[in-house]
């Protein structure tokens, strides 16, 4: 569940700006990793003529009955430990830290995120926010070679936590990462 299940302190992300979606698709994420896919959606988009033709909604991984046993248990675990509440809890965290690594770091141009999301834009020039993938993936590796895991692309490092780290764990890898920026652009 990147943006979905809660990792924005949200189930959907859209709920944070208001926005009812017309279609929402969730998939592995739901199920712990499992291969499941869903399409949710209004009724009247649903029932429409045109989507109920042969193969409008097909999917690999619809109507498993094991995946959706795991995405079952997946949203009561959600739900049951409150872990959207502590996403919010955590998010706050994450984004106090970041935000003071934003200013301490000029190469990182923008710093954006939502709970436990979070892109961090490594660029050459502040002002003109030219992308600098060199020194992005630097960090990346800098930060895997101490222990902390992120995701590259481009010149975005994108940190994606689990939801069931603890603060100690959350403030930990941030600790890493100030220590590969420190490494890399200081």
């Amino acid at each position: 569940m990147l943006t979905g299940g809660g990792r924005t302190g949200a189930f959907l992300a859209s709920d944070l700006f208001g926005v009812e979606p017309d279609l929402a698709m969730l998939s592995k994420g739901t199920a712990s990793g499992f291969p499941f896919a869903v399409l949710a959606g209004r009724a009247e988009l649903l029932r429409r003529p045109e989507a109920a033709t042969s193969g409008a909604y097909a999917s690999t991984y619809a109507s498993n009955p094991l995946g959706i046993a795991a995405a079952r248990a997946t949203l009561e675990v959600v739900e049951r430990d409150r872990l959207i509440d502590r996403v919010r809890v955590l998010g706050e965290i994450m984004e106090d830290r970041l935000r003071v690594l934003e200013s301490r770091f000029d190469r990182l141009g923008q710093v954006r995120g939502l709970g436990l999301l979070w892109g961090l834009e490594f660029v050459t020039d502040p002002a003109a926010r030219t992308p600098a993938p060199e020194t992005a993936r630097a960090v990346y590796t800098t930060a895997l070679d101490l222990g902390l895991r992120a995701s590259l692309g481009g010149h975005i490092l994108r940190l994606a936590p689990p939801f069931t780290l603890d603060e100690a764990l959350l403030e930990e890898g941030l600790r890493l990462l100030e220590k590969a920026l420190e490494r890399v652009i200081a």
